[in-house]
């Protein structure tokens, strides 16, 4: 599956997202890109993302789309 979070700020509900599949259906493969307007909000979900366990490589579901320039 593949999920688009719109005005994902900070990525919450995206890590939401991950977890859930990954505990319900054992999915390792879903992948969940964060949109946002605000650079700074982007930001600081891409410090909390590169936390989790989904920064592995091994998991890789997840992506943060920063914005270009600035």
């Amino acid at each position: 599956m593949e999920c688009i979070d719109v005005a994902g700020g900070t990525g919450d509900i995206a890590l939401r997202i991950l977890d859930h599949v990954k505990d319900r259906y054992y999915d390792r493969e879903t992948r969940v890109n964060v949109v946002d307007i605000n650079a700074q909000m982007l930001k600081e979900g891409y410090k909390r993302f590169k936390k989790t366990m989904y920064h592995n490589s091994m998991y890789g579901v997840s992506t943060l789309l920063l914005p270009t320039g600035n």
